[in-house]
């Protein structure tokens, strides 16, 4: 029986006691949400500060004030909404916290957040509002901006007219109007530029959401000045390219001219070099060849049997007077070679021994001396690449004796070796 009593006494204690714990939570809830909801209407009121050069009757402010009111305004919606948000998601969580509060007291709490919900609620009506004017305004600002750009635009493009007008002039050298088309080739670019960029600006307002009359009416105004623009500019750059071409082709024709004399020129050189080839069937080259592999063929055999070009010389014109020889005797000299030295490619017909005799007597005296018969065993050669002289062939075991530089002309004492 006392257990029970005390059980009772307890259960009235906790009853009042939660009872009191529910009317100060509820209390503190009220007090927060009616906190946040002054907080969201103090932070609207200062709507009418940050709108207000737009409501004092100018009917378009300057692009710099709107910018930047435009800017301050779009700050601010942001901070109201996320207060708005911020106190209606207090109010519902509360709401549903005190629906398992008793009837006496979550009936009053209730009540409380309704008024402070319909508060808010008309602040976020004045935010929709304010947040549709200030988009309204910021399309008006972009096509305010839009058109002040195309005015420098246009501008611009007056400016380059202007420029490019001496270039019409008759009176105008060559050399005045290709410097003075270089100096606006920047200038070009730079109005491009700026073009390009009040193309892309509006192209980009109407991808953006769906424009009023009055700004579709305002756009096409401005894509209409741009076209014109870009009209006027496409006729500056014509004429500027048909003055580069002009000339362009004008030094092509001087620049195509100087290379076909020089061709000529290299023509008539190469003719002439290469006249032992091509007159009498080639025979002066062929001739001239056959020197050159008698030469190899001498030099060869007078090393072996240690000769001086005297004494090579001497044998061929054995029994000759005044020790020059004759077109006969030299001709059957030239017929014995081929087995004196062991070597067939100097086997010549009769008809090609006398032409090598007539080559090598040069004075065409009808003699060949001694001097005649050393010229066969010149030949020159230019130097290619820097090379070291060495007293000895194997430059392994040589000593230095110079260096040869490239350009400079040798003539050979003998046979070609390789190392």
């Amino acid at each position: 029986e006392r257990t029970k009593k005390a059980s009772e006494r307890l259960n009235a204690v906790l009853a009042a006691t939660k009872g009191q714990k529910q009317k100060m939570l509820s209390k503190a809830y009220v007090k927060e949400g009616l906190s946040q909801t002054e907080d969201v209407e103090q932070k609207i009121e200062k709507v009418n500060d940050v709108e207000l050069p737009f409501l004092k009757g100018i009917e378009v402010l300057p692009l710099k004030e709107a910018t930047g009111t435009i800017a301050e305004s779009e700050a601010l919606i942001t901070t109201v909404q996320a207060a708005i948000s911020e106190a209606r998601t207090f109010i519902a969580s509360k709401n549903l916290e005190i629906k398992q509060y008793d009837a006496s007291v979550s009936k009053p709490v209730a009540e409380e957040f309704i008024k402070l919900t319909e508060r808010i609620n008309a602040a976020a009506g004045k935010l929709s509002q304010f947040k549709r004017d200030t988009e309204g305004r910021k399309k008006t600002a972009q096509m305010q901006e839009a058109g002040e750009g195309i005015t420098l635009v246009e501008g611009e493009v007056k400016k380059l007219a202007e420029a490019v007008e001496p270039l019409s002039a008759e009176s105008m050298t060559e050399e005045e109007s290709t410097k003075l088309c270089q100096d606006l080739a920047g200038q070009v670019k730079d109005v491009q530029a700026k073009v390009d960029a009040s193309r892309n600006f509006l192209a980009a307002r109407q991808k953006e959401t769906k424009p009023t009359d009055s700004h579709k009416e305002s756009m096409q105004k401005l894509q209409d000045r741009l076209a014109a623009a870009m009209v006027e500019l496409g006729k500056a750059k014509k004429v500027i390219n048909e003055n580069d071409q002009k000339y362009a082709a004008k030094r092509m024709v001087e620049e195509a001219t100087k290379q076909i004399e020089k061709l000529e020129e290299d023509i008539v050189a190469a003719t002439s070099a290469c006249a032992p080839l091509l007159e009498n069937g080639g025979d002066e080259f062929l001739v001239a060849n056959s020197v050159q592999i008698l030469a190899s063929v001498l030099r060869d055999y007078m090393a072996n049997k240690s000769l001086g070009e005297a004494e090579m010389f001497s044998q061929i014109s054995e029994g000759s007077a005044n020790g020059k020889v004759t077109e006969g005797p030299f001709s059957a000299c030239l017929e014995k070679l081929p087995e004196l030295t062991e070597r067939d490619e100097i086997t010549f017909a009769e008809q090609r021994r006398v032409a090598i005799f007539k080559h090598i007597d040069c004075d065409q005296d009808g003699f060949v001396g001694l001097d005649d018969f050393r010229d066969i065993f010149k030949k020159q050669y230019v130097c290619k690449a820097s090379i070291t002289l060495t007293d000895v062939f194997d430059i392994a075991q040589g000593k230095t004796k110079g260096k040869v530089e490239p350009g400079t002309i040798l003539e050979a004492v003998g046979n070609p070796q390789k190392d």
